[in-house]
């Protein structure tokens, strides 16, 4: 029986845990996981258990889920949000220098 002692991963939400899970089965890492649920119905989370000795590359492996996780919520984000988010940039920043120099 293997010891899969080492967590190396805990994912919110099911698209990146499948993605890491093939990129588990591509690496021919062998793993297990669990589905974590929170008692009152709220967010479940899967989460990855890999041997020791694989640790180190199942590590990479997660790091590059994450950013890509990372890089497709980025372009999903509504435009108008994005526009908003930069107005109030702006405008802090306006702000402040007003209040650095006058």
């Amino acid at each position: 029986m293997e010891d899969f002692s080492s967590q190396i991963a805990e994912f919110a939400s099911p698209f990146p845990s499948k993605i890491f899970e093939q990129e588990l089965d591509n690496a021919y890492i062998k793993y297990r996981s669990h589905n974590k649920s929170s008692g009152d119905g709220g967010l479940d989370s899967t989460i990855f258990f890999v041997n020791s000795k694989d640790f180190d590359e199942a590590f990479q492996l997660k790091e590059k889920v994450d950013k890509e996780n990372a890089e497709s919520e980025l372009k999903h984000i509504h435009p108008a949000r994005k526009i908003l988010s930069y107005f109030f940039l702006f405008t802090i920043i306006v702000y402040i220098i007003y209040k650095f120099f006058f």
